[in-house]
């Protein structure tokens, strides 16, 4: 197993200033691998988050004689907003990571083509050519978000998109 710690001490840690990480981390439990101090939260799409509901309650109906599930970390904060992530470390670089779920989550498989892909990376790659690798960091999320509602039935995961620079545009082109 390779820990958040360890993944910022080799990745984040040693950029140099003026140079850009973006991160792509299609795996389960992965909201804040990299220890980044900011998330940005859309403001949910009503489709989208009524399915999260709807999915979130039967899978709580059928595990509701165990004692706990961890809270969601659900925003309704408003769209396009940079909030804290709870801790973070400080760097030189500017790092922008993609995560295939929230910390509470796992990333699932969808089957494409007869084979089994992360839903995220299936999201990413079809977000990206459907708009001739021409968007925002806002619109890929949101893009990815409707690739995975039309694309997965019993799937609950948000990608999360998070940063260590307060002031990051979400608003710029993404640079793969």
């Amino acid at each position: 197993m390779i820990v958040d710690d360890e993944l910022y001490d080799q990745l984040v840690d040693k950029i140099p200033e003026g140079v850009r990480l973006t991160a792509i981390l299609d795996c389960c439990h992965s909201g804040t691998a990299l220890d980044l101090p900011y998330v940005y939260k859309l403001k949910a799409d009503k489709t989208m988050e009524k399915k999260e509901e709807k999915k979130k309650k039967k899978k709580k109906n059928k595990k509701k004689d165990k004692k706990s599930d961890k809270k969601s970390n659900k925003s309704s904060e408003g769209s396009g907003k940079i909030v804290s992530a709870g801790g973070g470390k400080k760097s030189d670089c500017t790092c922008v990571m993609i995560s295939g779920c929230q910390d509470d989550q796992v990333s699932a498989d969808i089957m494409y083509e007869g084979e089994a892909t992360g839903a995220v990376t299936f999201s990413f790659i079809s977000a990206l050519s459907h708009n001739q690798l021409n968007l925002t960091y806002d619109t890929l999320m949101r893009s990815m978000k409707e690739v995975l509602a039309k694309n997965t039935r019993h799937i609950i995961q948000c990608p999360q998109l998070s940063t260590n620079d307060k002031t990051f545009s979400f608003d710029e082109i993404f640079h793969c």
